[in-house]
């Protein structure tokens, strides 16, 4: 144990370790993805959890990077993870990484986590500087910096861009996906539209459009975080239009 504390503890990371960082990952994941997206990525199933758990063990023993696990004492529960990484044992300086639960959130955990760590790196690893590096939108990384007496160095002008990744894609399949029915219309120009065929495009543009919103709301929480409460009703709301509106139903 490095550190205990109000009925939590603090712990290296260890190869049992595996299961429950997959499922604090995935109940997480809304919050990870801004901040930790390689985390998330690399605990998405339990036996990735356990590639995963396996190489931070040998990286903690080579003094490579620590991860460590925050857990409830009595319940064992795992309520957050601390990186304390970019070693270098030249200048002898670090930095810590945190999460918490969303549990959890708000109310100090990790201040005093730090606090504890803080120890442990200055007296036993013998670290003269750690530093903390939060993004400014990230107001609860900066208080934690702050109430642990942190001292502001600089504002980093580049630092970590969410993954907007896939947008040529779906540009790609829209733009292909309108040109084929701008051309069936342009081919067709004396086809007799049947009601039949007229709820199928009623239903195609309901689709497509609730798949623009769909990408647009996606690309805004990547880019600034959307709630999850939020995202929740845009999607209840996109899918009861095209079933009662465009009157989309799945048959055999």
């Amino acid at each position: 144990m490095i550190a205990q504390f109000e009925g939590f503890e603090i712990n290296p990371v260890h190869r049992g370790d595996a299961w429950k960082i997959c499922n604090f990952c995935v109940a997480n994941a809304d919050r990870l993805k801004r901040f930790f997206p390689k985390t998330l990525e690399q605990n998405l199933t339990p036996t990735l959890s356990q590639i995963f758990v396996e190489k931070k063990v040998k990286q903690f023993e080579n003094k490579e990077e620590f991860l460590f696990t925050l857990k409830e004492t009595e319940t064992r529960n795992l309520v957050g993870l601390i990186y304390l990484k970019e070693l270098n044992w030249d200048s002898m300086q670090g930095e810590y990484a945190y999460c918490v639960d969303y549990t959890y959130k708000g109310n100090g955990l990790i201040t005093k986590a730090i606090s504890a760590l803080n120890n442990y790196s200055i007296n036993t690893l013998h670290l003269k500087t750690v530093k903390i590096i939060a993004h400014k939108s990230n107001k609860a990384s900066v208080n934690v910096a702050l109430n642990n007496d942190f001292t502001w160095v600089k504002t980093i002008k580049q630092g970590f861009t969410p993954n907007v990744g896939g947008m040529a894609i779906f540009a790609g399949l829209l733009l292909a996906n309108q040109y084929l029915l701008f051309y069936f219309f342009d081919s067709f120009q004396n086809f007799e539209i049947s009601s039949e065929f007229e709820l199928q495009i009623k239903s195609y543009i309901l689709i497509t459009a609730g798949t623009i919103i769909m990408f647009v709301m996606g690309l805004l929480d990547d880019i600034s975080g959307l709630s999850s409460y939020f995202r929740f009703i845009v999607q209840v709301i996109i899918a009861f239009t095209l079933a009662y509106i465009g009157d989309l139903r799945i048959d055999n």
